[in-house]
Order: C-alpha cells, then structure tokens, then sequence
C-alpha cells in the first residue's frame, strides 16, 4: 500500500510540474489549433503566476474552510456517497472525521476514511496534522497514511516566513524510510510585499536542482508590469517567455502580451486586449497572435450588461477569412437581488443560434443556492441531464449536497455524488450584534458581490466604505458605499478568500471573508 501511494504521490508531482512547465511555455503551444490557443488562455482576471498561487493554496483552503465558520461554527466531518447505477441506490465513499481545532479554531488535524467494499466498514486511510506559527500561517502539513493497523509518514509540507508573514520558502518531502526532498520553492519580495523572484526546484530520489524561475516587475500600484519565465539550461538560467501588462487608471488589466526568447531577443508570441464601459464591466476581450510582423486576429468576446451590471450576453467569435464569425454565446438571467437565474449557451450554425445547454438555478431566501439543474437541447426539446441541490442551516453553512447525472429520460440516474456536512458551535468569536444590518451575498462568488444594509438601520452607505483586501493583508481596493445596496466587482480577481472590511469613519463594523471562485 505504501509503494502504491508513493508511486501515486510521484506521477501526480510529475504530471503538475509538466503541466506548469507548459503552461509557462508558449513556444509549445505554437502546434496547436488556433481554437485550442483560445481555450488555453488564462482567464480574464488580472493575472498572477501560478506558482505564487499554488504556494498560497494551503492557507486559502483552511480560511476558506473554517476561518469564515470561526465566527458561529466550525466543521466536525464529512460523509461522501457515491450513486451505485447497478443497485439504483447511494453507496458509502469516504468520511472526513475527528477534526479537531485549537484555541483560536485553526484546524490542526483530521482522518480520512474508505468505504472497504468487501468487509463492509470503515477503514483509516490518511491522516493530516497542521501546525501554526504566531501569526496563524500554517509552517508543516503532516500527512500521514493507515499501513497494517499504524500511521505511517507520507508526505510532509514546511512553509517559512519572514517577519513582515511573506512565505519565503516551502518544502515537500516523500517519506522513504526517511524524508526524501520532493520540491523546494523560494520567493523574494520587495517593500511593498510583492514577489520579485520565485525559484523552483524538483529532485526524484536525488539531490534538489534547478527547474524554474520566475522574475516579476510591478508599477506603482503594484500591479504586474512584467513576469519573466526562466528555466536551469544546467549552467544557468536560461530565459524562456515573458509577460508583459499594461493597466488603466482604475487598475485593470488593459494588454496581456506573451514573448518567446529566441536566438538572444524576445519575439512576440500573442497578445489579449481588454475593453471596459464606464461601470468597469470588460466589454470586448481580443485576442491576437503574432504573424509576418504583424498581430493577428484570433477571437474575441463581446460582452453586454444590464442596468445593475449584470453580465447579460457574451458572443464569442473567431476570425476566419479576414472576418469575424460567430461560433458560441451565452446569455443571463437574474432575480432582483442579482443572483444568475439561468445561463443558455448556444453555438452558432448554419447562419442561426442553436441551444446547447441551459441551466437554471434557484436561491433561497438568504441568497443560498439551493438547487442548479442542466438541460441538453435535442431534436427541438430539452432534456434533463443534470441536478445539483444543497441544503444549508440556519447561518448559512452547508448541511446536505446532492449531484446527479441523468439519462435522457431525465429520471434514470447514470451517475452521482452526495456529502453531509456536520458543525458544532463555538462560543468565543462571535462578533458584537450591532443594529445596522450588514450582510454580502453571494458567498462564495464568481463575479459581483452584493454588500447590503438593512433597510431599517440607521445608517446610510454614505457614511461608510468598504476595504477589500486579500489573505496577506494587502489592499486591494477602497470604496465609499452606495446607498443600501453597493455591487463589489470580483471576476477580475484571482480564486481565493479575501477579507471585507466595512467601515464608519475610523472603526470598522463588520468584517467577512469571502471566496472568489
């Protein structure tokens, strides 16, 4: 079992660093398909290296997961079910168990457990131990497999941090009767926290060497001016591919310009244009490859919104024979408190827009998504392929998730999966009842956030601001509130939790984490 996880653990870590590796690499991208260039271009967020997001990623998930619930509840376990299509009924999967917190509710351990088809119960799997420093930044993940009756090391995770709390340095090691060094990752910083360089390093049952660098520039604003991509020739580093951004006055992403380093010189390789309206909503988003001396067109998105900046429409063309020719849209609705209703993608045939899939979501009335059901178009009619529902409690946290895969009766299930979330409640942390009722919605979110106050509090949204900031402490963005109902644009931001501040004057109100999705 052991040699079986490692080899696992092994092929994974292989496959991630090939994937990053040409990710950061445009020069191979050149034999594809000018539609698979398309799809593989990154989101239109204001961007960040990846690296830097991976490093990050272990303190997102446990503030996503259990920081938010600091304030009522905190999370005990999990059961997973998996949908048997042979007996027509839900089969046992894997339980999360025994999560245990310390006195400032950080997770700092919890067991996985297997279904075991053939004796019929539970039976240990992993183990993962957390350990905290002063500031609350996870320093080791301690993973641990069930072998024989007895936890045995598999893998283990060791951040470092300077005093300003920037991660300096983190490590995976494999255990091999002792710790093999799996990667190694190192980031600099410059004053105002921004990562300047990020070396990476890989070794498979030999000494760590050389992989990757990166090296970043940023304006005034600390925006990403330029990223340049380097990997170890096995002398020195050797230049790859660059990014270079442009931004407007708002801070958004104007260019993305991607280069190849050939023969001494950086060649232009593609470039992604952003339009926005007066509202910061992205209107058109170009895209272009660099041919004979000259950027050429590939695709663009054109993009409409409503009165209250809800995306409604988005025509994605491609350009072919010197024209733009539509091929895919999609097209929005919303309820009055701008939470999406349906999304309808439909492709572009034979001179006419074709349905393809519609799904239609419901709400609770909290703002809760309680329900999202997917419907195919075929031979004129619609057809039910998918349902998504969940429950929640009464302070908003997930109890029940139930998917299900559909045959084209819409009622045979073909696939399935299901969880159970269980809480218990916590006595310090609690925040201060205040009259003024604040609340945001949706949470987690995708592209607006919505910051209400109740329309019977005494304050106005002129008299406060918000402040967003992401996990470091960083300020992102600072806004006076307007009126009862303030709209925060998020697409532009990377997934992760960041934190709102809501202020009056000096004193802060209220103060959420929120997921971006």
């Amino acid at each position: 079992m052991k040699k079986n996880l490692l080899l696992a653990m092994l092929v994974l870590s292989t496959f991630a660093m090939a994937q990053f590796n040409q990710r950061m690499n445009p020069a191979k991208q050149a034999e594809k398909t000018p539609m698979e260039i398309i799809k593989s271009f990154p989101d239109k967020k204001t961007w960040k290296t990846p690296g830097t997001i991976t490093a990050q990623k272990i303190n997102e998930l446990i503030n996503a997961q259990q920081t938010m619930a600091a304030e009522y509840q905190l999370m005990d376990s999990i059961i997973n079910w998996n949908w048997d299509v042979t007996n027509e009924a839900w089969k046992n999967s894997d339980k999360t168990i025994k999560m245990t917190y310390d006195n400032k509710n950080r997770l700092i351990s919890l067991i996985v457990q297997d279904w075991d088809l053939d004796t019929q119960e539970w039976v240990n799997s992993g183990k993962s131990t957390y350990t905290y420093n002063n500031n609350g930044d996870v320093t080791q993940l301690l993973i641990e497999g069930w072998d024989e009756g007895e936890w045995i090391n598999t893998m283990k995770s060791t951040m470092n941090y300077d005093r300003n709390n920037n991660l300096i340095n983190s490590k995976i090691e494999l255990w091999m009767d002792e710790w093999i060094a799996l990667s190694y990752t190192e980031f600099t910083y410059d004053n105002n926290h921004n990562v300047l360089t990020e070396i990476n390093q890989a070794g498979l049952f030999g000494p760590l060497k050389n992989e990757t660098k990166e090296i970043f520039t940023y304006d005034t604003k600390n925006n990403v001016l330029t990223s340049i991509h380097q990997v170890w020739n096995g002398e020195d580093w050797e230049n790859q591919s660059k990014i270079t951004n442009t931004y407007n006055a708002r801070n958004y992403i104007l260019t993305y310009t991607n280069q190849t380093w050939e023969s001494g010189t950086w060649l232009n390789f593609n470039k992604q244009t952003f339009t926005y309206n007066s509202n910061d909503d992205e209107t058109l988003w170009l895209s272009q490859m660099w041919k004979s001396g000259n950027w050429e067109n590939i695709a663009q998105h054109i993009s409409t919104y409503d009165t209250r900046q809800n995306l409604t429409t988005q025509i994605q063309q491609s350009w072919e024979n010197g024209a733009w020719v539509n091929y895919q849209k999609y097209a929005y609705t919303y309820n009055n408190s701008d939470l999406q209703l349906t999304e309808l993608v439909q492709e572009y045939r034979e001179n006419a827009w074709l349905n393809v899939v519609l799904s239609t979501s419901t709400y609770d009335a909290r703002g809760n998504n309680t329900s999202e059901t997917t419907q195919i178009w075929l031979d004129n009619a619609w057809y039910r392929t998918g349902l998504t529902q969940e429950t929640y409690d009464m302070n908003n946290y997930n109890l029940t998730y139930v998917n299900r895969g559909f045959d084209m009766d819409g009622e045979t299930i073909l696939s399935g999966d299901s969880s159970r979330f269980y809480y218990h409640p916590v006595s310090s942390g609690i925040p201060e009842t205040i009259d003024e009722q604040l609340t945001v919605y949706p949470n987690p979110v995708k592209d607006y956030l919505i910051l209400k106050i109740d329309a019977a509090s005494s304050l106005t949204g002129e008299m406060m601001s918000y402040s967003l900031f992401d996990l470091s402490g960083k300020l992102l963005e600072s806004r006076k509130l307007e009126g009862n109902v303030t709209r925060i644009y998020m697409r532009r931001l990377p997934p992760a939790t960041y934190v709102i501040k809501i202020s009056d004057g000096n004193k802060t109100r209220k103060e959420f984490k929120i997921i971006k999705m």
